[in-house]
């Protein structure tokens, strides 16, 4: 059933299958910018092919977690490929993320640990893919990528940005949700 969820997830931001096309979230220009310009400061410029890499699950999916080494061979087959692997995660995984990729050949960037949320979704959306267990930022990117491709439901687009810890926008739209509702 995750898959299936994945898949709706994808297609209401306008992904169509074999092919991979994400709708950027509604980010305000300068979290844009800085992210731009954290992802320059590490040595990655606006022609890099990045792919964001989120190997942490939250505490509910554990048993269904991919484990970390997976997430390393696949980090550095993408690496060998010529794209940028940038890791991502919430604060407290910065450790765990570092005791992972230093057995790397190449040297991603770790950004685990190192970014607010509304800063870590402005680095998303800089990303060509996500690859990600069932986190904060999975529920994050949800978030802005069906606000952005046009979801209907607020409260389920409320939903996972409070799962992706951004609660000031989930409390938002949980209101314009009771709105909509009340004036129906």
């Amino acid at each position: 059933h995750a898959s299936q969820a994945c898949l709706a997830i994808a297609e209401a931001a306008g992904a169509v299958r074999g092919k991979a096309a994400l709708v950027p979230p509604k980010l305000r220009s300068t979290e844009q910018e800085e992210a731009r310009a954290t992802l320059r400061a590490w040595g990655l410029g606006e022609d890099a092919f990045l792919v964001g890499i989120n190997m942490n699950a939250g505490e509910f999916a554990l048993r269904r977690a991919w484990p970390p080494e997976k997430f390393i061979v696949l980090a550095q087959r993408l690496e060998d490929r010529g794209c940028k692997t940038v890791f991502v995660g919430g604060a407290g995984e910065e450790l765990y993320v570092t005791r992972h990729v230093k057995h790397m050949e190449a040297k991603p960037v770790n950004l685990a640990g190192r970014t607010s949320v509304r800063q870590l979704a402005a680095i998303l959306a800089e990303m060509k893919f996500l690859v990600t267990n069932d986190s904060g930022p999975l529920h994050l990117a949800a978030g802005e990528w069906l606000e952005s491709g046009g979801g209907s439901d607020l409260g389920q687009i409320a939903a996972h940005f409070e799962a992706g810890g951004d609660r000031g926008k989930a409390a938002s739209l949980f209101a314009r949700a009771a709105r909509q509702t009340l004036a129906n």
